[in-house]
């Protein structure tokens, strides 16, 4: 599916890290990625891949680490001081995966796996941003789509903030922050 969706794409894409769980054999590499990165403990993985992404997350369906990473960015714009500095949270969703109940048979058999986020997230941050007048301009943030102009869209309007976010912390000027420095 993954190369399928690769070919959907424009052709001109740029350089992308992907950093795999090589703790479980059988889930497989994303063939969008130029360049491959490697951690053995999945828990520092997935806080290093959450922590450093200044310009959002594009979720696809995953099991418990996926959803372990959807919950620490859920924290992280959770406390996010403004609208700018909360960062695009993507759902991938073809099949609407993200926004569907899970299915169980009478049986216990699961007849359509599914994790619905899309409710529960924006109660979230309805309830994060209850005194804020940014609450809508960050919910717009939180998208469930396959539209690629879409995404990149989202992604591109954060890119000046990321940018000033990075630039601020590599040169040893994190106080200038406008959120606490050990946050993104």
């Amino acid at each position: 599916m993954a190369l399928a969706a690769r070919d959907l794409c424009p052709s001109q894409r740029g350089a992308s890290l992907a950093i795999p769980t090589w703790r479980y054999g059988q889930e497989p590499t994303t063939p969008f990625a130029t360049v491959y990165a490697k951690y053995f403990q999945n828990s520092i993985r997935e806080e290093a891949l959450v922590a450093q992404s200044l310009a959002g997350i594009v979720f696809a369906r995953g099991g418990g680490g996926t959803l372990r990473e959807i919950f620490q960015d859920v924290e992280e714009n959770y406390y996010a001081a403004n609208a700018a500095q909360f960062t695009p949270m993507i759902f991938f969703d073809p099949d609407a995966y993200w926004q569907n109940d899970v299915e169980v048979d009478p049986d216990g058999t699961v007849g359509r796996r599914a994790v619905k986020l899309d409710q529960v997230l924006s109660r979230i941050f309805v309830l994060a941003r209850a005194k804020s007048r940014d609450t809508q301009e960050c919910l717009a943030k939180v998208r469930f789509t396959i539209d690629f102009d879409e995404i990149v869209e989202l992604l591109r309007a954060q890119a000046d903030t990321s940018k000033r976010r990075l630039t601020l912390m590599l040169e040893g000027r994190a106080a200038e922050l406008p959120a606490a420095p050990w946050s993104r």
